[in-house]
């Protein structure tokens, strides 16, 4: 397996992996949510390929894997510009906001 980092902005992996919304992710040592120390490595399964990764600093990922690291910037969201699913959300809100006030919908 190779190891890289993979630089991240305001991101928190251990809330990523654990807050429930995804379930492909484990921890390497089987613990699901109760251990929370820092360095914990997680990993799954990526087309039959290994992952592991952890959050060793709060602007880096390690990871191992022979996998690209683009593969695993989708794998945890991190090819998304964040800014912009912001704006098109507030964009809809406005929109139904909008609707609401209309009478469109109630």
């Amino acid at each position: 397996m190779r190891r890289f980092s993979i630089p991240v902005e305001d991101f928190d992996l251990e809330l990523t992996l654990t807050c429930g919304q995804t379930f492909c992710w484990h921890r390497l040592n089987g613990d699901l949510f109760e251990d929370s120390s820092e360095n914990s490595w997680f990993y799954t399964f990526r087309n039959g390929e290994p992952v592991m990764v952890r959050q060793d600093q709060p602007d880096r990922l390690t990871v191992k894997t022979d996998l690209d690291p683009s593969q695993i910037k989708q794998a945890l969201g991190l090819d998304k510009d964040l800014q912009k699913v912001f704006s098109r959300f507030l964009m809809m809100m406005s929109w139904r906001r909008l609707r609401k006030v209309c009478g469109v919908l109630e």
